[in-house]
Formats: structure tokens, C-alpha cells, sequence
């Protein structure tokens, strides 16, 4: 069939190009809303008569198909959101597939409550990831339920990897997408810089600030709220395992920390700005102590670097157009780092892409 319903108290329909020409099902089915996620023209007389959104992508794996949820979701939810917010509070999707046959729900008018169709050439990967957005943030589920009750109703529904990627990340930021969240903007980084050594120039970075995310009063670091994260001395010198924090250290206006230049003390990154990843394999208590690495830093022990996005004092370095180069202090000059554009492997085993990486010698990182 050229479209099909997700699910029959779900009026979402996910459908090829060729459902356009089913308007004998759209009376049927009370479908008045059409989302096309297609590039190029569309014939008017298919369209007409229908509130209509027309996204142009192609199903590649470089699109930013994340980008356009906020709006598409807006769009089944003026069309459908009355009937679908009865849905979600009737909990029958909540634990999918778990519990479904459970809730029986009924629309309470005929026909059927105002439908959507998505739409993309194949109806394959495009449409049903619109879909699958607009159920997750709805229905507060995970991608792998959106996806599950997706391909219930629309066996054929298989997102590429990238877009499945981009669910996932949907999902861990909250349903919400916009530039303050971390996850959003180093996947943008990533594919950003993935393609580098293909244009031969260097992309228009978002650049951070260094002291992004604190309060005035954090950027002030009188000596009352501040603290460097090193580990704690004994008196031999040994290191011992990082005490509690206290609740005045674990108060809100402490969360963001700093990195300072070990020479000079220059602001160099918040903690706004670390790209953070799970170490490859785990480093045994010991070890982690034997190194001097403090339990209450913001990368793993074996981690030797920290990695950031691009950083304001960055630019005139990272925008010189070459694969890799060297970072130095803006105000000393000291070597800190490095960059390299095609990744680099972090001392504790993973592979990060891009690298944009401070040395943890050369710099402290501080509580504000």
C-alpha cells in the first residue's frame, strides 16, 4: 500500500509519493493535514485543498533531519493534538508494547479524528522519522518504542542510521532541540568538521564563550566558592580517594567549572563547552588514584585530555583552513593542545571526532 496507519486510535499516516493520489482514503479517513518530505515541486492538484508543509530533503545520511522536528511536530499538533493529548493520558503507549490491549479508546465523533499523512518518495526513512519524533515527544517515548510502534503499523519503516542516530539523541535531550543543548551541538560539530577534508576549507563554526554558563557571581572565584579539582594529598605525599563534596560545594552556583591555563590562570573553557564521552574500558580504583586524577573531575582517570568545542580564543587557529595544528595559551602562549579535524584517539581508548583536545597537565579545572 502506498501509506498506512500507525496505529487505529493513532490518526497518523506514514505514506510513499504515491499516496498523494489517495484522496478517496483522506475522506475516509478525515486526513486533512499533509506533511511532504520531499525536494522539489509538487503537483498542485494532489496538495490542494489541504493544509500542507513542504520540508525539501533527500534521505541522506548528512541531513540534519533533527532541525525540523520542533516544526513538524507543531504542525501534527495543531492538526491532531487534541485527540492525541486523550491518547497520552490514557497511558496506554507509556510502556510499549507492554499493557497496549489493555486500553481500549474510541474516538467519540465520526469520522475519524483530523489525520495526518507524512509523506516522502518511498515512505521508508524520511516520513516515518518525522513520525516517530512527533509520538516520542507525545507520547514520552524512546526511540526504540517509537520506532517499534512505527513499524507495527508500517512494516516497511526503517530510518537510515544517521536519522535513527539523531532519535536517539532526540530522545537524551529531552524531546527539545534547539543550540543550548550539548548533545545537538556536538553532533552538528561532528558532521560539521567530518566534512572538512572534503570541501578543503574549514565550516562556520558556533564559537563558545570561555566563561559560558556561569553566574557574576561564579566569575568573580573569591576564594569562599571556588575549588581547584586535584586529588587530596596525604601527609607522605600519597594521593587518597576524593572526599564528598561538601553542600556548599554541590550548591547550584557551583555546577559549571572552569579550565585555567596552569601557567598563567587564563580562562580557557566552562564546563558548558566539554564534550564528554564513556572511556572504552573501565580503569581499576587503583590505578585511577596511582595516576593523581581527583574523583570529582569532569572527565574519566584514564582521559588525559579534555575535549571541547571550539572555544571564542580558538578562531583565528581553527580558521586557517588546515587538518590539524597546535593550541596555544591566548595569554602566555603556552602550549595547551591540539586540533585535528579527522579525530584522534583519547588516551583511555575512544576514537573522538573532531579533537579538539586541552591536555589535562597543562591545564586545572575549577569549580566556580
Amino acid at each position: 500500500m502506498a501509506m498506512h496507519r500507525v496505529a487505529p486510535d493513532i490518526p497518523l499516516w506514514v505514506g510513499s509519493i504515491y499516496s498523494l493520489s489517495a484522496h478517496i482514503s483522506f475522506e475516509k479517513y478525515n486526513i486533512n493535514h499533509i506533511i511532504s518530505m520531499v525536494r522539489g515541486e509538487l503537483p498542485g492538484n494532489q496538495i490542494q485543498g489541504y493544509t500542507h508543509l513542504h520540508v525539501e530533503m533527500d534521505d541522506d545520511e548528512e541531513e540534519n533531519i533533527m532541525q525540523y522536528f520542533p516544526e513538524t511536530n507543531k504542525f501534527i499538533e495543531d492538526a491532531c493534538g487534541e485527540w492525541m493529548t486523550k491518547v497520552a493520558e490514557s497511558g496506554k503507549y507509556k510502556n510499549y508494547p507492554e499493557n497496549v490491549e489493555s486500553v481500549h479508546l474510541e474516538y467519540p465523533h465520526n469520522p475519524d479524528p483530523p489525520g495526518v499523512l507524512v509523506h516522502c518518495m518511498a515512505g521508508i526513512s524520511r516520513s516515518s522519522t518525522i513520525v516517530i519524533a512527533y509520538l516520542m515527544k507525545k507520547l514520552g517515548l524512546t526511540a526504540e518504542q517509537g520506532l517499534a510502534l512505527v513499524k507495527k503499523g508500517r512494516k516497511i519503516a526503517n530510518p537510515n542510521p544517521s536519522f535513527v542516530e539523531q532519535l536517539k539523541i532526540y530522545e537524551q535531550c529531552g524531546y527539545e532541540i534547539d543550540d543550548s543543548k550539548p548533545l545537538y551541538r556536538q553532533w552538528i560539530l561532528k558532521k560539521d568538521s567530518e566534512g572538512i577534508p572534503n570541501i578543503g576549507s574549514t565550516p562556520k563554526f558556533k564559537y563558545r564563550s570561555e566563561t559560558e554558563g556561569l553566574t557574576s557571581r561564579g566569575q568573580g572565584f573569591s576564594a569562599d566558592f571556588r575549588r581547584q579539582i586535584r586529588p587530596k594529598m596525604n601527609q607522605s605525599g600519597a594521593v587518597e580517594d576524593a572526599t564528598e563534596a561538601t553542600p556548599e560545594q554541590t550548591a547550584p552556583s557551583m555546577k559549571t567549572s572552569l579550565l585555567r591555563c596552569r601557567m598563567c590562570r587564563q580562562i580557557l573553557a566552562s564546563s558548558n563547552a566539554f564534550i564528554v564521552h564513556e572511556p572504552k574500558s573501565p580503569m581499576p580504583k587503583q590505578q585511577s588514584s596511582r595516576n593523581g586524577i581527583g574523583a570529582n573531575a569532569s572527565i574519566a582517570p584514564q582521559c588525559m585530555q579534555y575535549y571541547v568545542e571550539p572555544i571564542e580564543w580558538m578562531r583565528d587557529e581553527l580558521e586557517k583552513g588546515a587538518l590539524d595544528g597546535k593550541l596555544n595559551c591566548p595569554k602566555c602562549k603556552a602550549k595547551l593542545g591540539s586540533y585535528k579535524w579527522q579525530g584522534s584517539k583519547c588516551s583511555c581508548g575512544k576514537w573522538c571526532t573532531p579533537a579538539i583536545e586541552l591536555t589535562r597537565s597543562k591545564v586545572d579545572e575549577m569549580l566556580s
